[in-house]
């Protein structure tokens, strides 16, 4: 174990953690182990992203129809567009996460805190969106 991780703090009780950034100078030792958690990031908002879409479609084949004239029709166009939100969240963070790497690899940035933040933020808010989404859509679909 080196003398990096002897110093460091367990942070697996915690699972608000990624908040603090473990991570905040790319190293050697660090640099793929940064890769691996983009590259599995972007595999899961992928994912997620298929989730909201079949979600997306789902309510717009098979719910009732959205528009401004009562509240459950309300409430299906707020869950619509918050699907929408939601997909370009994580469209967001997929679409970044490549120009993370390549400027990973090749040296151009050192710190990535901003990075990580970003991409937990964006993610989080993708996630809360999508879920305010289905509640609003059983709202809607309920009366």
């Amino acid at each position: 174990m080196s003398d990096i991780q002897k110093n460091q703090k367990d942070l697996s009780a915690s699972l608000l953690w990624t908040l603090r950034v473990p991570i905040n100078t790319i190293t050697d030792e660090n640099s793929e182990a940064i890769l691996d958690w983009l590259r599995d990031r972007s595999a899961v908002l992928t994912w997620f992203t298929t989730i909201i879409t079949g979600s997306l479609m789902l309510l717009t084949l098979f719910g009732k129809k959205p528009g401004f004239n009562d509240p459950s029709s309300i409430a299906l166009a707020v869950s619509l567009a918050l699907m929408l939100v939601s997909i370009l969240c994580n469209l967001v963070c997929v679409w970044q996460i490549p120009k993370w790497k390549l400027a990973i690899r090749t040296g151009l940035v050192s710190n990535v805190r901003w990075m990580m933040l970003n991409i937990e933020i964006t993610s989080w808010l993708g996630l809360t969106s999508f879920l305010a989404a289905l509640v609003a859509a059983a709202l809607g679909n309920s009366s």
